[in-house]
């Protein structure tokens, strides 16, 4: 199996189990101790921990949460995945108190590996249209 295929299997495996009570079993082996992660609610790119812990946030805030890959695929030491995240607003998010309002985002994330794991991703995600389905935004279209 080539390395491009062992990085895909390994991002599908870690977004598919996310909200599932083995995910947080692929940190330790998923992530490279010097990976960053690029989100678009943070200025500046996140550690590991603190990546496990925005994870961490989405699961209890949205404890129904699913993910659905659209598409994968690799070159050389990347793999793009563009999917879809729905849950429903059940916990506390952000300091934001649950609003019960259901959300369906579409995402990309590219994430980059060395030696077997991910030590840059980047994540494109409409933050704006989350807090309008969340009622907490004004919807302007």
């Amino acid at each position: 199996m080539s390395t491009q295929d062992k990085n895909k299997i390994a991002v599908e495996k870690f977004f598919s189990s996310f909200g599932k009570a083995e995910h947080s079993s692929y940190y330790d082996t998923y992530f490279h101790k010097d990976h960053k992660l690029y989100f678009p609610m943070f200025p500046l790119p996140v550690d590991s921990e603190d990546h496990r812990k925005i994870d961490e946030g989405f699961i209890s805030g949205f404890p129904d949460t699913k993910i659905v890959i659209d598409d994968i695929f690799s070159a050389d030491n990347k793999v793009v995945l563009r999917g879809k995240f729905t849950g429903t607003h059940k916990g506390e998010f952000n300091n934001i108190p649950p609003t019960g309002k259901n959300i369906s985002l579409s995402f990309i994330s590219i994430i980059e590996f060395r030696d077997g794991k991910n030590i840059c991703e980047w994540v494109e995600m409409d933050t704006i249209k989350m807090m309008q389905q969340l009622g907490l935004v004004p919807d302007q279209s």
